[in-house]
């Protein structure tokens, strides 16, 4: 049974600290209350999803034979009894146990949850079955309790158990959030609120939530680390084009006579128009233009989103120019210098078809070498 979707609550991590943990070990990052707190509500939850798995058997009891009645009578005093072992009373003394005093940055973060927290248990009690005869009826009001509960023991858990599974990858691996955390909530509905959640709250957690395929990549946790990776898209173009410059100038560095001559200047240009006819082939010049509308309302932009989204993605950003560099390698080997419309044009295309070209050039080379280690074998041979 699909639970109810509660507001979202604050992450057991203290406000203050933006929800960003860094990236040290759980010791350092967590303080004792912290910790005492998590393992309680840990053993709340696990003994919240006991308590479930009773009333929920009463659920998968059918026919109204007189065996069938007897289970029915069977669970609900078994599940009763379970309740009784663990009254209300006792989660709220376990949770006051462990809660840091009012006033603290830790109470202020996880208060509002654990209120809601032991008000679903709360509802849980009072909505148990204790009539046999009306227990299939009375089971789901009590199944839907148990299982908010269990969500909002989730939002104050799993955040940091992500992080602690993040840790230990690399910048771009992943976690499978159902696989990893499915067994912490009530279902697979309850792993499509959470991770939503997770993703609405970024600064919850070290990664980025791909509700598509269930996946949290690992994101930088360094400055450094992520100001290298967004900035492919300056130091890649200029990289490219410091390469092609230099293929360029080994003529005059080593005096070879036979090699194109072409003044620096005329190099950069081709490698520009080049570039330009790529970025038309992608669509981003039709994009921006395109959304750019003065009568049109002013949007509102997340620039962070993308940029985590480019983070992960640098190494296939920087490769994209790869064939643009080769394209205009070639188109300066044939001697293009740019010095008419038509010279001009003729880059512009060859740039949009570059990523064509250079595929095409990959599996020429490749059937070329092919071809020769075939014809060396059979001559050793």
């Amino acid at each position: 049974m699909a639970s109810p979707v509660p507001s979202p609550p604050r992450s057991a991590v203290p406000a203050s600290t933006g929800g960003r943990r860094p990236g040290r070990s759980r010791e350092t990052r967590e303080s004792s209350e912290e910790l005492r707190l998590r393992a309680t509500l840990d053993e709340i939850r696990a003994d919240i999803q006991a308590l479930r798995a009773e009333v929920q058997d009463i659920l998968l009891i059918e026919g109204s034979g007189s065996t069938a009645r007897a289970a029915v009578e069977r669970e609900v005093l078994d599940g009763l009894a379970a309740l009784e072992a663990r009254p209300l009373i006792r989660f709220q003394a376990r949770l006051a146990e462990a809660m840091p005093e009012e006033g603290s940055r830790l109470h202020a973060a996880v208060g509002d949850t654990v209120r809601k927290l032991l008000n679903a248990l709360d509802r849980a009690y009072r909505s148990w079955p204790r009539d046999p005869a009306t227990a299939r009826a009375a089971a789901p009001a009590a199944v839907a309790a148990l299982d908010d509960a269990i969500l909002q023991a989730g939002y104050l858990t799993i955040p940091q158990r992500v992080d602690e599974k993040l840790a230990t990858k690399h910048v771009g691996e992943h976690v499978d959030f159902a696989s990893e955390f499915g067994d912490q909530l009530a279902s697979p509905e309850q792993c499509a609120v959470m991770l939503k959640w997770l993703g609405e709250h970024p600064r919850e957690i070290q990664g980025l939530v791909d509700l598509r395929s269930g996946r949290i990549y690992r994101l930088s946790q360094t400055g450094r680390g992520r100001l290298a990776r967004v900035g492919v898209l300056v130091w890649a173009p200029l990289l490219s084009a410091l390469l092609l410059w230099a293929a360029t100038s080994l003529g005059g560095w080593f005096d070879l006579e036979a090699w194109p001559s072409t003044r620096a200047g005329r190099v950069v240009l081709l490698y520009l128009v080049v570039l330009a006819g790529a970025l038309v082939h992608i669509g981003i010049t039709k994009n921006l233009i395109t959304n750019i509308r003065f009568d049109a309302p002013l949007r509102v932009h997340v620039p962070s989103h993308g940029l985590s989204w480019l983070e992960l993605r640098w190494v296939a950003v920087g490769m994209l120019f790869l064939p643009v560099l080769v394209t205009a390698g070639i188109l300066w080997g044939t001697g293009l210098d740019l010095s008419t419309s038509q010279d001009l044009l003729t880059a512009l295309l060859a740039g949009y078809s570059a990523d064509s070209l250079f595929a095409a050039a990959l599996t020429r080379f490749a059937t070329t070498a092919q071809v020769q280690q075939e014809t060396i074998a059979a001559r050793l041979g």
